[in-house]
C-alpha cells in the first residue's frame, strides 16, 4: 500500500491501478519478491540477495545485500529511509544518501514493524524496541507473551499485533 492504495510488484515492474494507472516503474529484477514504497513513489525491491532503488521510472541505485536473504523491508516516512531485515542483521537504507548502513549485527530479530516513534523487532523470545532517532534498543526484551516466537508485527489503530 502506498498512500492507502494497492501497489503491485511483477517480474517486470511496480504498478498500480490508482492514480489513473500512471504508476508504472519497470525494473530488471524478474525474481524480485519483496518491496516497500516510500514518499514520492520511491521503492526498494529485492530478490533476497540484491536491492534496487526505483524512483520516477528510473533505477537510481542498486547493490548486493550484505546479509542475505532479505527477510523484510519497511519504510519509515519520518526519516525517509527503509529498514531492511537480513538473515542475522538489521540495516537502514537512507534514500537521500543512497547508502546502506548496519544497525545491528548478529541479531536475533525475526521480523520488524514500525510505529510513529519506534521500530518493533520480533525475536524467538518476544520483542524489543528500537528508537527511530538513535537507532538503539530501548529497554529490555518483552518476553511475557502467550507465544513469544514472533514472525510478524503490525500496528493497527495504535495497538501492536503479533503473529
Amino acid at each position: 500500500m502506498v498512500q492507502h492504495q494497492p501497489v503491485y510488484l511483477t517480474d517486470k515492474a511496480i504498478l498500480s491501478n490508482a492514480w489513473a494507472g500512471r504508476l508504472y516503474i519497470p525494473h530488471h529484477m524478474p525474481d524480485a519478491s519483496l518491496f516497500a514504497g516510500g514518499k514520492e513513489f520511491t521503492f526498494i525491491i529485492s530478490n533476497g540477495e540484491k536491492l534496487c532503488l526505483l524512483n520516477d521510472s528510473k533505477i537510481t541505485w542498486e547493490g548486493d545485500f550484505p546479509d542475505p536473504p532479505v527477510k523484510e523491508i519497511q519504510y519509515e516516512e519520518g526519516g525517509n529511509r527503509f529498514w531492511i531485515l537480513g538473515k542475522s542483521s538489521l540495516y537502514i537504507f537512507r534514500v537521500d544518501k543512497k547508502a546502506l548502513s548496519v544497525v545491528q549485527k548478529n541479531s536475533p530479530i525475526t521480523c520488524i514493524g514500525l510505529t510513529n516513534d519506534r521500530l518493533i523487532a520480533g525475536t524467538q523470545n518476544g520483542y524489543l524496541e528500537i528508537d527511530l532517532t538513535t537507532c538503539r534498543q530501548t529497554g529490555v526484551v518483552h518476553d511475557r507473551m502467550p507465544w513469544p516466537e514472533l514472525t510478524s508485527i503490525a500496528e493497527v489503530n495504535g495497538d501492536l499485533w503479533f503473529g
